[in-house]
């Protein structure tokens, strides 16, 4: 974490989540390595979502909700209402944490 922190460091606030940023320090370069391009290929297949004071108010909701019977954690309850609001889905290999109905959640692999 310490090093994504380094690396976001000079960079503006609205690009301040990984994909954003990544693709910032990217485009500030003459040229991507190929890895990054493949990388960047990759990213732009996902749409990214703020997290704006709604999602918090519905995370925080699933959390106490969830938190208790089935261990949900802060940062899945975000996902979770993020995905909720979006009309998203959420593709993982730990889908026990995701059991709310509303929710669409798939095995990834």
């Amino acid at each position: 974490m310490r090093k994504l922190s380094a690396r976001l460091e000079g960079i503006p606030p609205r690009f301040q989540n990984p994909v954003e940023a990544c693709l910032f320090d990217i485009a500030g370069r003459d040229e991507a390595s190929e890895e990054e391009k493949i990388t960047l290929l990759f990213l732009s297949q996902f749409k990214t979502a703020a997290v704006d004071q709604s999602i918090v108010d519905a995370a925080a909701a699933l959390y106490r909700q969830w938190h208790p019977s089935h261990g949900l954690d802060v940062n899945d309850a975000i996902l979770a209402a993020t995905v909720m609001q979006t009309g998203g889905q959420i593709f993982c290999l730990n889908t026990k944490h995701y059991l709310m109905p509303d929710l669409l959640v798939n095995k990834a692999w």
